[in-house]
C-alpha cells in the first residue's frame, strides 16, 4: 500500500524511437543539401532581378522580368523552406515528416512528368525509390 506521501509514478508517453535506419539519415543528409541549393538559388534569383532591374533592360523589351525572377525566386524559397522542415521532421522520425517527404516526392514526381525530359526520369525513379523505402518503413515512426 501506499502511503499519503508517495506519489504514483507517472506514466510516460509513448517513447521516441531512438534508433534511425541509415536510409533515413542518407535521405536527410541529401534532402538537406538539395533544401540549401533550393535556398541559395532563389536567393541568387532575387539578386539577379534586382541587378536586371537595376540595368534598365525595359527599353530593351525585357519590362518585367525583375517581377518575373523575384516570383520565381520566392517559389524556390518557400520550397527550399518546407524541405529544410520536412526532412528535418524526418530525421526527428515524426511520422508528419515523413507524410510530407512522401507529399514532396508526389509533386515532384507529377512535376517531372510534366516537363518530361531525359534528365526527368532519374529524378523520377529515385523519389519513386525514396516513397517506397519511407512506406516499408513507415511503422518506426512516431506521431
Amino acid at each position: 500500500m501506499m502511503k499519503e506521501t508517495e506519489k504514483a509514478p507517472a506514466v510516460s508517453p509513448k517513447p521516441i524511437n531512438t534508433t534511425r535506419p541509415i536510409g533515413v539519415t542518407v535521405i536527410c543528409v541529401l534532402g538537406f543539401l538539395v533544401s540549401i541549393l533550393m535556398l541559395i538559388a532563389g536567393f541568387a534569383l532575387a539578386g539577379l532581378s534586382g541587378i536586371l532591374e537595376s540595368l534598365g533592360l525595359e527599353a530593351m523589351g525585357t519590362s518585367g522580368t525583375g517581377i518575373v525572377f523575384i516570383a520565381i525566386s520566392v517559389i524556390f524559397i518557400i520550397i527550399g523552406v518546407a524541405c529544410l522542415v520536412a526532412f528535418y521532421l524526418l530525421l526527428k522520425m515524426r511520422k508528419i515528416g515523413m507524410i510530407a517527404v512522401v507529399i514532396l516526392g508526389i509533386i515532384s514526381i507529377i512535376s517531372s512528368i510534366i516537363q518530361f525530359s531525359t534528365n526527368q526520369v532519374v529524378s523520377i525513379v529515385i523519389w519513386l525509390i525514396i516513397i517506397f523505402y519511407l512506406l516499408v518503413k513507415r511503422e518506426l515512426f512516431v506521431q
